[in-house]
């Protein structure tokens, strides 16, 4: 919602300063798309310097909404959750992987119902989620290995899981960023150039 919100007011303030000629609004278009941009750059660079740290913080941010509160979450928010999981063939968040869902109340293998000691369906392989949406029952079981546990569902974590899709599609990944990166460039260049060229026309009068 934010994020849609910001990206609305940047497109007016460039598109409103377009077609009315108007230096203050195409300045400040540069300004913000400008600023977007070295938000962008920056948090490249932090990821790509400081891996190990980024991770840490993705865990500790993504284990509150992710793991804790996934039951009692609103189905949007759980949809999301499953996609990933599927997605990328991952359970959980934190270091432990799977293990990661002893944290939630209902999953606890001290949990109250039938959903005690088992990780949601989306951590399952393919070939057993396919069957029944209870293929993840009993997985956290202590007496279970993590090598067992591996043949029903997906054991790294979700946070590992994604690091480890950037370093395999590291050339995806850097055409995709340059789509997205060469418009901004272009659209802050683009905004400097057309106002001078009004300032200019306007001194002329």
């Amino acid at each position: 919602m934010a994020f849609g919100s910001l990206v609305f007011t940047i497109t007016f303030f460039g598109a409103i300063g377009a077609l009315r000629e108007n230096i203050c609004l195409l300045r400040t278009y540069a300004v913000f798309l400008g600023i977007v941009f070295l938000v962008e750059i920056s948090l490249a660079v932090v990821i790509l310097s400081s891996p190990q740290k980024v991770k840490s913080g993705l865990r500790d941010v993504l284990h509150m909404e992710a793991i804790e509160d996934y039951r009692d979450a609103d189905i949007n928010r759980r949809n999301v959750i499953d996609w990933f999981q599927e997605t990328f063939e991952c359970c959980g968040i934190g270091e432990d992987g799977y293990k990661s869902w002893e944290n939630n109340r209902y999953f606890s293998c001290s949990g109250p119902g039938f959903e005690a000691c088992s990780v949601p369906h989306s951590c399952c392989r393919e070939e057993f989620r396919v069957l029944t949406t209870r293929c993840g029952e009993g997985m956290l079981n202590p007496t279970l290995t993590r090598a067992e546990a591996s043949q029903t569902i997906y054991t790294v974590g979700c946070v590992d899981a994604a690091f480890q899709y950037a370093r395999d599609n590291t050339l995806l990944l850097g055409g995709i960023s340059l789509v997205v990166v060469i418009p901004q460039v272009l659209g802050v260049a683009l905004a400097i150039s057309l106002s001078r060229q009004i300032s200019r026309h306007r001194k002329l009068r």
